[in-house]
């Protein structure tokens, strides 16, 4: 009686008792991090470790789904509870974790930062899941990060974005780099090994 209606789904629920289909396996829309800062704060160079670490956990998130994303979206909460969000969706999926990073950095550095930050988090949307939409280094292994074609010239003929440092101009997304992260971490855990200015992790100085 005092949770009213939804008093009584959960108590059939509790007792086992629930009409609704089963669903143990559901294709993912998104992959996202995000965090609930210890302070609030103003400082974007702190936002950026937040958003490196996260973008790391993102992009490595989608390639193990064997898939690519043409959206990221940055999500920001201020101390104020509002809370905002920015994508920037490429011609062409995309699972690099710098390209993932910077462009997480450019949505940010759009932001006109006039509270303090509670909250921050990167997401990948807009997922390439049929087999043509992307290419595969070495298919099973390293899916969707091959990003040579989205960085010299998008599905619309644009050139990339300006935001991306002028190495990604050349091909080099990074996808090296990704791959033997992700094979290192698969087989020995993810501290084993980490980028330099998250050694001493994100926040106030906590290991993560």
């Amino acid at each position: 009686s005092r949770l009213g209606k939804m008093g009584e789904v959960i108590a059939r629920r509790a007792a086992g008792i629930d009409p609704s289909k089963v669903e143990p396996c559901r294709v993912p829309k998104s992959e996202g991090c995000e965090h609930t800062l210890d302070t609030d704060t103003l400082d974007r160079e702190c936002l950026r470790k937040y958003l490196l670490y996260q973008s790391e956990q993102v992009a490595a998130g989608v390639r193990k789904l064997g898939t690519a994303a043409r959206t990221v979206t940055l999500k920001v909460k201020f101390s104020d509870f509002r809370q905002i969000t920015r994508s920037h969706t490429f011609g062409m999926p995309v699972s690099s974790t710098r390209v993932v990073y910077h462009t997480a950095c450019h949505l940010l550095d759009r932001l006109d930062l006039n509270l303090p930050v509670r909250l921050i988090g990167v997401s990948l949307s807009n997922f390439a899941w049929a087999e043509n939409e992307f290419i595969s280094l070495e298919k099973g292994i390293l899916p969707g990060l091959e990003l040579r074609p989205e960085l010299k010239k998008n599905d619309r003929g644009q050139n990339p974005p300006d935001f991306l440092p002028a190495c990604f101009e050349n091909g080099d997304a990074g996808s090296n780099l990704d791959a033997a992260i992700d094979r290192v971490r698969e087989v020995f855990g993810r501290d084993v090994i980490k980028r330099a200015s998250l050694l001493k992790g994100v926040g106030e100085g906590e290991d993560v």
